[in-house]
């Protein structure tokens, strides 16, 4: 995660070099937003790295494009929070929302002991088993 605006193109390039070094791999995201945030960020990166953004573009799958035809989830939206719930999956904290998770980050940054670091990595860990 950038912690500046200004640093999301290197982070960016870094993500790029590490994907692209794995021989055979799959992306899987839910919805768009990756698709279109990987399209926007490539404008701001140097060319050399316009084919690796291109292949990791190739190689990403959007489960909901993929799930949504063939099954119907009786939710408002869906948004993996309520499809979440609805299959039963509950959060370990109820306050980790991504917001949440920032301040988390940026108070653990802080200090020496870094004593939300383990509420990160555990909601991250939850979010991603369910």
């Amino acid at each position: 995660m950038a912690d500046h605006k200004s640093d999301e193109p290197v982070i960016f390039a870094q993500f790029a070099e590490a994907v692209c070094q794995l021989a055979d791999f799959r992306i899987l995201h839910y919805g768009a937003y990756e698709a279109i945030a990987l399209k926007r960020v490539k404008a701001k990166l140097p060319e050399f790295l316009h084919p690796k953004i291109d292949t990791i573009l190739e190689r990403t799958t959007n489960v909901l494009s993929m799930v949504h035809p063939h099954i119907y989830f009786p939710t408002y939206s869906n948004g993996l929070k309520d499809i979440g719930r609805f299959l039963g999956c509950h959060r370990t904290h109820e306050s980790a929302t991504g917001l949440q998770t920032i301040v988390w980050r940026k108070a653990g940054k802080q200090t020496e002991t870094q004593p939300s670091k383990p509420i990160c990595l555990n909601t991250t860990k939850t979010t991603a088993v369910r």
